[in-house]
């Protein structure tokens, strides 16, 4: 697996709907030169949920993927003529009412160049189930009074233009900058540099760089934030919205 999309989604304001909203500025998942477009299209299903079609070449651009369900704040309800407001959507997230909703996946497969991209399907919301549930396994059996397994710091308060301003998405503390899954990998990542570099230091030797560098570079280039470039393929970017993640 190359990375994993999701949206962050909000609900409907019209009582008759309250259709689940995801909230993407755009639908392209590769635009690279020479190759074929590919986007996905969100299919409204009779039950109120939405089923994610991939489509490329023609199909794609037919598809007119550079619209999504967001422009300038607002968002559009997907099953209903129902129009979000900016503050609607803000409200929702500083009430704790927004969601996450897996839409896409991006994978490798063997014997094969260039990335494929699928549907994500339940199994993969089951992985996704299962990091949740070993992070909290790990969480419990931390035993660090000092220093909690998920970091707890406030992030602080926005500064300037290029600052964090993640607190509109209800991201307090620098531990929901990741999600479960990532969490996780990181938790073992960092277990792994300390388990090195007491092997260094027990060989003589204190350079654990190039796992730390590994490491950090996970952590700034993976956050919840981080959106696909659909132009060159690999991430990244800071977008509160469609998010290519762990």
């Amino acid at each position: 697996m190359v990375a994993y999309f999701w949206a962050k989604t909000v609900r409907c304001t019209n009582p008759a709907c309250a259709g689940e909203i995801p909230l993407v500025a755009h639908r392209w998942l590769s635009r690279r030169k020479g190759k074929p477009p590919v986007a996905y299209k969100l299919v409204p299903q009779p039950d109120r949920t939405l089923k994610v079609a991939i489509v490329q070449g023609q199909a794609a651009r037919e598809a007119n993927p550079s619209k999504g369900t967001m422009a300038r704040g607002s968002t559009r309800c997907l099953f209903c003529p129902q129009t979000l407001s900016p503050d609607e959507v803000k409200a929702q997230f500083r009430a704790g009412k927004s969601a996450r909703m897996m839409l896409a996946v991006a994978y490798k497969r063997e014997g094969e160049s260039g990335t494929l991209f699928r549907a994500a399907r339940h199994t993969d919301r089951e992985a996704f189930a299962r990091a949740v549930a070993a992070l909290a396994v790990a969480v419990a059996q931390h035993d660090d009074p000092f220093f909690p397994l998920v970091p707890d710091e406030a992030v602080a308060k926005p500064r300037g233009r290029y600052w964090l301003k993640v607190a509109r998405y209800r991201v307090n503390t620098w531990g929901q900058m990741h999600n479960a899954r990532q969490t996780l990998a990181l938790v073992t990542f960092c277990r792994g540099v300390r388990d090195a570099h007491q092997a260094l230091l027990d060989a003589g030797k204190s350079r654990v760089c190039p796992c730390l560098w590994v490491s950090l570079r996970f952590v700034d280039d993976n956050p919840t934030s981080a959106r696909w470039a659909s132009l060159t393929s690999p991430m990244l970017a800071a977008e509160p919205t469609r998010r290519a993640s762990g």
